[in-house]
């Protein structure tokens, strides 16, 4: 958060996006927002556990680009801010959910660089390829990934009505 907060830039490549994550940032994203610090969010389709109403939330946001993976492909968890020509890189096991940002075990490394240190560069452009192979978080987008995540709730749900309808016989 005190990295988030004090940034010029930032970038946020995290597999899972959850609302109460987005929630834990909502007034820091707003302040970054009022001041122009342009981010970038990069989230994944992986498992289907990004909330789309933590996506719509983030999309609200003009100085944020926000795409998603949906080749199920990413489950990174990796954060990197600029702050003049530093950079600190966070990357372990934090997801942006608000268990993983205030409550849970995680495991997490920080990396402190300059801009043209190596490993800013390696990141970079790692994040700049998958990013440009990202899909858009559009209106569009967020209708149909909706009905993915209605569909299997009401599999779920289906599927632990028969289940217990079987307990019982």
């Amino acid at each position: 958060l005190r990295a988030l907060e004090s940034c010029d830039e930032f970038w946020f490549s995290i597999a899972f996006v959850t609302t109460s994550g987005v929630a834990a940032l909502i007034n820091t994203l707003i302040d970054l927002e009022n001041r122009g610090v342009k981010g970038k969010i990069l989230a994944s389709q992986y498992l289907n556990f990004t909330h789309p109403e933590a996506l719509r939330r983030i999309g609200q946001f003009s100085n944020i680009e926000l795409k998603i993976d949906v080749l199920n492909r990413s489950h990174s968890k990796g954060y990197l801010f600029r702050k003049g020509d530093a950079f600190t890189l966070l990357v372990g096991s934090s997801n942006l959910t608000q268990a993983a940002l205030s409550v849970n075990k995680e495991w997490n490394l920080k990396i402190s660089a300059a801009s043209e240190g190596e490993i800013v560069k390696s990141v970079l452009a790692e994040y700049k390829q998958d990013f440009e192979a990202a899909t858009p978080v559009t209106d569009a987008f967020l209708e149909g990934y909706q009905r993915i995540i209605d569909s299997l709730r009401r599999f779920n749900q289906e599927a632990r009505e028969e289940q217990d309808a079987l307990v019982e016989v």
